[in-house]
């Protein structure tokens, strides 16, 4: 009896695991964290009722792709509430100086930058940079969009810029 109840478990965790994985492949773009904690769920209940492997990895991998996506998408959503910085003109070293010209005027300091929390620290926001840069090369595994890519590379060429200033 312990037998015909072990396999019908196996047999129920695998229709499930399919079931979802089939569900949520076309849906990569658009899963949330739920979608894949309960993924993760079905995968780990197959692991205790020994689902054959392939089931299992295939699973893995989905919930990899949709972890990826959303790490992607939340990762360009902080980006782009990154306030825009004004970026001074560059002097050109080689420009001859007129001596007869009176000196710039001081500008009024306005209010100090509003920096995010997350970006206070250099080397966080050339960490966001990079992981951006992954996740956007993983483009084809993780289901980004071409729109996606085009905002991702606006972005990262603005923080660009904003690095090279804060350095």
């Amino acid at each position: 009896m312990a037998e015909v109840n072990n396999f019908t478990s196996r047999l129920i965790s695998e229709r499930n695991l399919r079931k979802q994985r089939d569900l949520f492949i076309e849906s990569i773009s658009t899963c949330d964290q739920e979608k894949v904690d309960k993924l993760q769920g079905l995968i780990d209940d197959a692991q205790k009722n020994q689902v054959e492997t392939p089931y299992i990895n295939e699973a893995s991998t989905l919930t990899g792709q949709m972890s990826g996506n959303i790490r992607a998408r939340q990762t360009l959503q902080m980006l782009q509430a990154y306030p825009e910085r004004e970026y001074p003109e560059p002097e050109d070293p080689n420009a001859k100086k007129d001596k007869k010209a009176p000196p710039p005027k001081k500008k009024k300091k306005g209010p100090p930058f509003p920096t995010p929390d997350w970006a206070e620290e250099l080397e966080a926001v050339i960490n966001k940079v990079k992981e951006m840069e992954q996740l956007s090369n993983d483009r084809v595994n993780l289901k980004l969009d071409d729109s996606f890519v085009r905002n991702v590379n606006d972005q990262l060429f603005r923080f660009k810029k904003e690095i090279a200033y804060r350095r």
